[in-house]
């Protein structure tokens, strides 16, 4: 019998009829309970922006904001699951532990992904700052595109120095400076490609709009970006 890799509670294999003309059973690393403390997203009305759940208008507050600060940016964010009180437990045991095993939770979901909306495109993580790559030893979203059999390529570098992003309130992430840095080296795999930016969460998104601020100033095709949790 299979254990959740969570809670380590039974799992039952899900079979359909289709499957089981073909021999084939459905495991899941996550028990019933547990599958269903993850919000997908996709169940809800969201924000064409960001993919918050919002069933207002097209745009939710914050996408209006950030369209006011980019008024020429077009392209948009794409997420599997809502951050909720589950979703922190996970993603804290996962960043604040080094248990990288968190990641095979999510590999089906983040691989079915990008193999239906992101092909022909290029997939690059956000970096960590030196100080949170010292003390954690991976990137954490580099290690979700693994378990997920997602390619990727590191061309971004985050110089960052003054403290980690998850120790800040919103305003003081909504000031921070520029981090990223994207060498010479590097620029022409940017230059006329598409391209998603990766990350494991979207919170008030500056992170990721730096990052899309510093990727457009290099002529991509496209820029978008994803993160497992929004």
């Amino acid at each position: 019998m299979n254990r959740c890799l969570w809670c380590g509670s039974s799992v039952t294999s899900v079979i359909s009829v289709k499957d089981f003309i073909q021999f084939k059973i459905i495991e899941h690393p996550l028990c019933e309970k547990c599958r269903n403390n993850l919000n997908r997203l996709e169940n809800h009305e969201t924000c064409k922006g960001c993919s918050r759940i919002y069933s207002g208008q097209d745009y939710c507050p914050d996408c209006l904001k950030w369209k006011r600060h980019y008024p020429s940016y077009e392209g948009c964010h794409y997420a599997v699951f809502e951050y909720n009180l589950f979703a922190r437990e996970l993603i804290e045991q996962f960043k604040f532990t080094g248990d990288c095993e968190t990641a095979d939770l999510f590999k089906k979901e983040v691989g079915a992904f990008f193999r239906k909306n992101m092909k022909d495109t290029i997939v690059i993580p956000i970096p960590l700052s030196a100080e949170s790559f010292s003390s954690r030893g991976f990137n954490q979203t580099e290690v979700l595109l693994e378990s997920a059999g997602v390619d990727f390529v590191c061309v971004l570098e985050n110089n960052y120095q003054i403290g980690k992003q998850s120790r800040k309130n919103r305003a003081e992430r909504m000031k921070s400076p520029q981090p990223f840095a994207l060498s010479e080296y590097h620029k022409d795999i940017v230059r006329g490609n598409n391209i998603i930016l990766a990350d494991d969460i979207y919170t008030t998104g500056r992170t990721i709009y730096h990052a899309i601020e510093l990727i457009r100033s290099h002529e991509p095709a496209t820029v978008n970006s994803f993160s497992l949790f929004r």
